[in-house]
Protein backbone atom coordinates (compact mmCIF):
# COMPACT_ATOMS: atom_id res chain seq x y z
CA UNK A 1 0.00 0.00 0.00
CA UNK A 2 2.36 2.32 0.93
CA UNK A 3 4.42 1.93 -2.59
CA UNK A 4 1.11 2.55 -4.25
CA UNK A 5 0.69 5.82 -2.54
CA UNK A 6 4.77 6.76 -3.51
CA UNK A 7 3.83 5.92 -7.21
CA UNK A 8 0.25 8.75 -6.86
CA UNK A 9 2.40 11.31 -5.15
CA UNK A 10 5.22 10.93 -7.57
CA UNK A 11 2.61 10.44 -10.99
CA UNK A 12 0.84 13.82 -8.91
CA UNK A 13 3.83 15.84 -8.92
CA UNK A 14 4.76 15.33 -12.42
CA UNK A 15 1.60 16.10 -13.89
CA UNK A 16 1.63 19.34 -11.74
CA UNK A 17 4.96 20.23 -13.00
CA UNK A 18 3.75 19.31 -16.43
CA UNK A 19 0.83 21.86 -16.07
CA UNK A 20 2.78 24.86 -14.29
CA UNK A 21 5.23 24.67 -17.42
CA UNK A 22 2.53 24.57 -20.46
CA UNK A 23 2.27 28.28 -21.87
CA UNK A 24 -1.08 30.62 -20.95
CA UNK A 25 -3.11 29.27 -24.55
CA UNK A 26 -2.69 25.77 -23.81
CA UNK A 27 -4.03 25.93 -20.24
CA UNK A 28 -6.94 28.16 -21.60
CA UNK A 29 -7.67 25.65 -24.17
CA UNK A 30 -7.87 22.74 -21.52
CA UNK A 31 -9.61 25.56 -19.48
CA UNK A 32 -12.26 25.39 -22.29
CA UNK A 33 -12.28 21.82 -23.05
CA UNK A 34 -13.37 21.08 -19.64
CA UNK A 35 -15.65 23.32 -19.75
CA UNK A 36 -17.59 22.14 -22.80
CA UNK A 37 -17.25 18.84 -21.25
CA UNK A 38 -18.51 19.99 -17.99
CA UNK A 39 -21.44 22.27 -19.00
CA UNK A 40 -22.82 19.25 -21.80
CA UNK A 41 -22.83 16.85 -19.05
CA UNK A 42 -24.65 19.05 -16.51
CA UNK A 43 -27.23 19.97 -19.26
CA UNK A 44 -27.58 16.23 -19.85
CA UNK A 45 -27.88 15.43 -16.06
CA UNK A 46 -30.71 17.93 -15.63
CA UNK A 47 -33.10 16.62 -18.53
CA UNK A 48 -32.22 13.53 -17.35
CA UNK A 49 -33.10 14.51 -13.73
CA UNK A 50 -36.29 16.17 -15.13
CA UNK A 51 -37.57 13.15 -17.00
CA UNK A 52 -36.41 10.69 -14.27
CA UNK A 53 -34.76 8.46 -16.73
CA UNK A 54 -31.94 8.58 -19.28
CA UNK A 55 -32.58 11.37 -21.59
CA UNK A 56 -32.46 11.44 -25.68
CA UNK A 57 -33.64 14.20 -27.22
CA UNK A 58 -36.46 13.11 -29.44
CA UNK A 59 -35.29 15.62 -32.62
CA UNK A 60 -32.00 17.02 -33.97
CA UNK A 61 -33.82 20.77 -33.30
CA UNK A 62 -33.89 19.45 -29.50
CA UNK A 63 -30.03 18.33 -29.68
CA UNK A 64 -28.74 21.14 -31.29
CA UNK A 65 -30.42 23.66 -28.51
CA UNK A 66 -28.86 20.94 -25.90
CA UNK A 67 -25.54 21.59 -27.62
CA UNK A 68 -26.06 25.02 -27.12
CA UNK A 69 -25.61 25.41 -23.54
CA UNK A 70 -22.21 24.51 -23.40
CA UNK A 71 -21.18 26.54 -26.26
CA UNK A 72 -22.83 29.93 -24.99
CA UNK A 73 -21.32 29.04 -21.27
CA UNK A 74 -18.00 29.22 -23.14
CA UNK A 75 -18.27 31.90 -25.02
CA UNK A 76 -19.39 33.99 -21.98
CA UNK A 77 -17.52 32.99 -19.86
CA UNK A 78 -14.21 34.24 -22.61
CA UNK A 79 -16.21 37.37 -23.14
CA UNK A 80 -16.16 37.88 -19.19
CA UNK A 81 -12.68 37.42 -19.47
CA UNK A 82 -12.66 34.28 -16.93
CA UNK A 83 -10.46 32.48 -19.00
CA UNK A 84 -7.88 35.20 -18.52
CA UNK A 85 -8.31 35.35 -15.04
CA UNK A 86 -7.88 31.92 -14.10
CA UNK A 87 -4.91 31.29 -16.17
CA UNK A 88 -2.91 34.36 -14.54
CA UNK A 89 -4.45 34.55 -11.14
CA UNK A 90 -7.82 33.43 -9.61
CA UNK A 91 -8.57 35.70 -6.08
CA UNK A 92 -11.89 36.86 -4.41
CA UNK A 93 -12.50 38.61 -7.60
CA UNK A 94 -12.70 36.01 -9.51
CA UNK A 95 -15.60 33.85 -7.39
CA UNK A 96 -17.70 36.28 -7.97
CA UNK A 97 -16.86 36.62 -11.85
CA UNK A 98 -17.39 33.46 -12.25
CA UNK A 99 -20.85 33.25 -10.49
CA UNK A 100 -21.75 36.44 -12.69
CA UNK A 101 -20.58 34.34 -15.53
CA UNK A 102 -22.22 31.02 -14.84
CA UNK A 103 -25.78 33.39 -14.48
CA UNK A 104 -25.50 34.94 -17.46
CA UNK A 105 -24.64 31.81 -19.89
CA UNK A 106 -27.81 30.59 -17.90
CA UNK A 107 -29.99 32.89 -18.85
CA UNK A 108 -28.75 33.70 -22.41
CA UNK A 109 -29.69 29.99 -23.33
CA UNK A 110 -32.91 30.01 -21.49
CA UNK A 111 -33.54 33.14 -23.59
CA UNK A 112 -32.54 30.92 -27.02
CA UNK A 113 -34.63 28.14 -25.94
CA UNK A 114 -37.62 30.68 -25.56
CA UNK A 115 -37.20 32.62 -28.62
CA UNK A 116 -37.04 29.76 -30.33
CA UNK A 117 -40.44 28.28 -29.50
CA UNK A 118 -39.18 24.41 -29.87
CA UNK A 119 -42.09 22.75 -27.52
CA UNK A 120 -41.14 19.88 -25.46
CA UNK A 121 -38.48 21.84 -23.29
CA UNK A 122 -39.38 21.16 -19.92
CA UNK A 123 -38.60 24.70 -17.87
CA UNK A 124 -37.94 22.81 -14.57
CA UNK A 125 -34.61 21.13 -16.79
CA UNK A 126 -34.00 25.30 -17.55
CA UNK A 127 -33.59 25.52 -13.25
CA UNK A 128 -31.80 22.33 -12.70
CA UNK A 129 -29.12 23.40 -15.12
Amino acid sequence: MNHWIQVVDGLRARLIARALSLGRYSKRAILVTNDLIMLGLAISIAFTVRHGEIYVPANWKLGMLMALAPVIGVLVFAQIGLYRKVTRYIGPDAINSIGAALAFAVLVWVLVIFLSGWPGTPRTALLIF
